[in-house]
């Protein structure tokens, strides 16, 4: 777990990178996921500041979707987990169909 005094002031810290190809390499198509998850501070009037910057693109089929998960807040934060653990459930229930359904494809 990071600390506000493990970031510098008025800094930004990376906590996670991450970008994934979602066909095989020498597949026509350049899809791709990528993920990133930011530590910035500041301060003002004598305070530490910080906030969670986040972002997930997903971008496939020459469309792009790119969902902010900002957080400010503890509440934004427990908010934007909430959104995850929901995205989680959705794309957990497609694979099971997919999967649960497979032997009816040629």
């Amino acid at each position: 777990m990071t600390t506000i005094d493990d970031v510098t002031r008025n800094k930004t810290l990376r906590l996670y990178l991450k970008r994934s190809w979602l066909n095989p390499s020498k597949h026509i198509d350049t899809g791709h996921m990528k993920s990133e998850v930011s530590i910035i501070t500041w301060e003002s009037k004598g305070k530490t500041y910080c906030e969670i910057d986040a972002e997930f693109t997903l971008a496939d089929c020459y469309k792009t979707v790119t969902i902010n998960l900002f957080c400010l807040k503890k509440k934004d934060a427990l908010d934007r987990i909430r959104k995850l653990d929901l995205m989680m459930e959705h794309l957990q229930g497609i694979r099971s169909a997919i999967e649960n359904n497979i032997e009816l494809l040629r």
